[in-house]
């Protein structure tokens, strides 16, 4: 046996109520969409940001140790 008895809660609405219920059904499918892809937007911005605030953060520490070794080489030199 494949389907069910008695056609199951579409089988008792008319036309216009199937109509309707598929509507609504669609619009709430197309409502939670949105609210995934929103939090998925807001999800990788967040990460883009601490993304670009760590790449500051470690460029400014890259630049300060090869100071560091600038001024060891030089020193080095000097003497």
């Amino acid at each position: 046996m494949t389907g069910r008895k008695g056609g199951g809660r579409n089988a008792r609405m008319t036309e216009e109520e199937r109509l309707l219920y598929m509507q609504q059904k669609a619009q709430a499918e197309e409502d939670i969409a949105k609210r995934k892809e929103d939090m998925l937007t807001h999800f990788l911005n967040d990460k883009l940001q601490k993304e670009e605030r760590n790449t500051i953060l470690n460029l400014h520490k890259l630049r300060q140790q090869w100071r560091a070794v600038l001024t060891q080489t030089k020193t080095a030199e000097l003497r």
